[in-house]
């Protein structure tokens, strides 16, 4: 069974409405009907479209008025939208390619060129689409192996600091100097030179407006703690976060009391479901 295309059609005129949908008839396409600016803007706002036929003469908002609320929403901001109108003037279809439309369509319509339009935009959507899927899952398995490298690099670490210090213990061994200068610069490693560049780079791929979101919308964040909000967008545990920035657990627990308080949320409030709207 072939899946159908969903459409919005914007039209305030009845007769428009059933000519669009006389040509489209037997089609794989189902057909949402929006009658002015406001309904459309409403509806795009609550469902995805795989394409949006917009007239532009309409009551109370017109279609360039509507294109940019269109484009603001969540679910349509990468939806073609195909202005149809009686308008043919060269300003008017450069207007409308300004405010984000694809294509133009002016009526009466050409029934084979409203298909092919149709057809052509449904296709260019889906195969972007599925483009934009196969780079974000290779984003999100490039960025769950620079946490894990990240991780056991610390955990690495932390082991032979540990070998060293049990070391420096034996007494019957001289090497003290040697292994308290190995010592000095592991502990510096893992202080101040974890590899942040790389994680950045890939986690912004994927989370492009975390970092401005969040910054915008709390300021006063210190630098440790928008690393700490960074994984635990990934879902990352304490006790692995813990281990990356080498400190207790406990450590992170306060960041996490500290990043709770200064987002305003309460006791009973998810802190990983609130940093994931980000």
């Amino acid at each position: 069974m072939v899946s159908q295309s969903q459409i919005l059609v914007v039209d305030d005129d009845s007769r428009n409405l059933q000519v669009i949908g006389s040509i489209l008839k037997n089609l794989p396409y189902k057909l949402y009907i929006a009658r002015n600016g406001k309904d459309a803007v409403q509806k795009a706002n609550e469902m995805e479209f795989d394409v949006i036929l917009l007239d532009i003469q309409m009551p109370e908002m017109n279609g360039f008025e509507a294109c940019p609320l269109i484009k603001k929403s969540e679910f349509n901001a990468y939806t073609p939208i195909i202005f149809l109108s009686v308008l043919s003037e060269v300003d008017d279809i450069l207007m409308g390619f300004k405010l984000g439309a694809v294509d133009y369509l002016t009526k009466p319509f050409n029934h084979a060129e409203l298909r092919a339009r149709l057809s052509t935009h449904i296709r260019l959507r889906k195969a972007e689409a599925e483009r934009t899927l196969l780079k974000t899952d290779k984003l999100k398995r490039k960025l769950i192996s620079e946490s894990i490298m990240l991780n056991e690099k610390q955990e690495l670490l932390n082991t032979v600091q540990n070998q060293l210090l049990s070391l420096l213990k034996d007494e019957n061994l001289n090497l003290g100097k040697d292994i308290t200068r190995s010592i000095k610069r592991i502990g510096s490693n893992i202080r101040y030179k974890h590899d942040w560049n790389e994680f950045d780079k890939w986690f912004t791929e994927i989370h492009s407006n975390f970092y401005p979101l969040l910054l915008n919308d709390f300021p006063q964040l210190s630098q440790k703690e928008i690393k700490v909000c960074a994984l635990l967008r990934l879902n990352i545990q304490s006790k692995d976060i813990a281990t990356i920035f080498n400190v207790q657990p406990t450590t992170i627990e306060v960041y996490r009391y500290r990043i709770r308080k200064k987002f305003g949320l309460n006791i009973e409030d998810n802190l990983h479901r609130f940093i994931s709207t980000y």
